[in-house]
């Protein structure tokens, strides 16, 4: 519903041009547009399940923004970007951070215990299928 609103994604080229086509994100609502739809992308194909909580992931490159609570699901993050995206009056700062916290998980790795030691934790990174991965 999200992107039907904003943007015309009713074909995999369209969604295409959206998700990879960084030149054309000149807002702020375009750019969280563009996060969302790569979790949309992290949560169809099972690399992310829409229940975890944030603080079950692992951090990739992107860090969590401190005053986000990492004790919100996938699934709430999700719903509140997009609320936020739909507003009447959607402020840009917000919409940024927004798409800070969706950056963290698109770039999050899933694994059983974060707190491994860097060998390990280097090894879960570079394993296929457990990345979740967006490329800005």
């Amino acid at each position: 519903m999200v992107f039907s609103e904003l943007y015309d994604t009713s074909s995999l080229e369209l969604a295409e041009i959206l998700l990879c086509a960084p030149q054309l994100a000149d807002s702020a609502a375009d750019r969280l547009a563009r996060h969302l739809l790569a979790l949309w992308f992290n949560i169809v194909s099972e690399r992310v399940d829409p229940g975890l909580i944030l603080d079950e992931l692992c951090p990739g490159d992107e860090e969590l923004p401190e005053d986000a609570d990492a004790g919100m699901t996938v699934g709430e993050v999700l719903a509140s970007a997009e609320e936020e995206l739909l507003a009447d009056e959607p402020d840009a700062a917000l919409l940024d951070w927004w798409k800070d916290t969706v950056d963290f998980i698109n770039n999050a790795t899933v694994g059983p215990d974060c707190d491994e030691d860097d060998e390990n934790l280097s090894e879960l990174r570079r394993s296929p299928g457990r990345r979740l991965r967006y490329n800005k």
